[in-house]
């Protein structure tokens, strides 16, 4: 069979013009972004988790060695930003002059000569901190769709190997899952989902390789139907305007933070990881 000796990912199957099964390059085998776009994205996390820190520490009257060594792991985490944002590859995320202001800014609140300086620096740097996680947050919006997009036409590259062994009706019910060759690996986040496809058989009358595959893909998709993130940014966002207006708001502003987290399932497969 087919599904059982063929190693998915590197390609995946599609619907040529002439109505033929095809090939094309699977998004499980040609990740969407560089090396450095995705550090944009971790180091971006990076430097606002550490610029937050930093400026509670300010906001709660910390004391000077505690602050001083919040502001140098900003500094080096807007730095470790700065390395990567002028880096302009695939996935970028265009965020060049936000790290640059943080560079900035972190060289101001070191020159600052003291901590009410340092809190009218943090409150001109309000706009500037909005805009990273603004921009962060519509990121994980696009990706998130991008991804259930995926996955969906994971699901459906499972069904596509199951077909090449089916016939009659069942075989024409699949081809119709199949996704044009045409049509790009990674459809833009603006398009409309494909439908998340469905088993025409009993689920565990499928051949086992397949079977796993096509399950592992699915439990992927509902995952990520179910994540919401828009709740951690707006607690973030919160917690930013919080830091100027003490203790009580701040406060309120981390219990936010907190609830908005959302914690990994235990042993969770990894959303877009290749199969073994």
């Amino acid at each position: 069979m087919r599904g059982s000796r063929e190693k998915p990912g590197a390609t995946q199957t599609c619907m040529s013009a002439d109505n033929r099964l095809g090939r094309r390059p699977s998004v499980l085998a040609n990740p969407p972004y560089s090396a450095a776009a995705i550090e944009q994205r971790a180091r971006s996390i990076r430097a606002l988790g550490a610029y937050e820190t930093l400026a509670v520490s300010i906001s709660w009257d910390a004391k000077s060695p505690a602050i001083g060594g919040n502001l140098a792991v900003f500094a080096r985490a807007a730095s470790e930003l700065g390395a990567v944002a002028n880096v302009h590859t695939q996935g970028d995320l265009f965020v060049d002059e936000s790290a640059a202001k943080l560079v900035s800014l972190a060289a101001q609140l070191k020159a600052a000569p003291d901590r009410a300086a340092m809190s009218r620096i943090l409150v001109q740097a309000d706009p500037t901190i909005a805009k990273l996680v603004t921009i962060l947050r519509d990121d994980v919006g696009k990706r998130q769709r991008e991804a259930l997009s995926a996955t969906r036409r994971d699901m459906q590259l499972w069904l596509a190997y199951y077909n090449d062994t089916s016939s009659g009706s069942e075989r024409k019910k699949l081809r119709a899952t199949v996704p044009p060759c045409s049509e790009p690996v990674i459809p833009d986040a603006d398009a409309p989902l494909p439908d998340a496809p469905s088993s025409p058989i009993p689920v565990n009358v499928l051949p086992p390789r397949i079977r796993s595959g096509y399950t592992t893909a699915q439990d992927r998709s509902a995952a990520l139907a179910m994540l919401n993130m828009n709740d951690f940014f707006a607690a973030l966002l919160d917690l930013n305007e919080a830091a100027s207006q003490g203790s009580p708001a701040i406060d309120a502003a981390l219990q936010r933070l907190s609830d908005a987290i959302v914690e990994p399932e235990k042993d969770a497969p990894p959303l877009l990881e290749a199969q073994k």
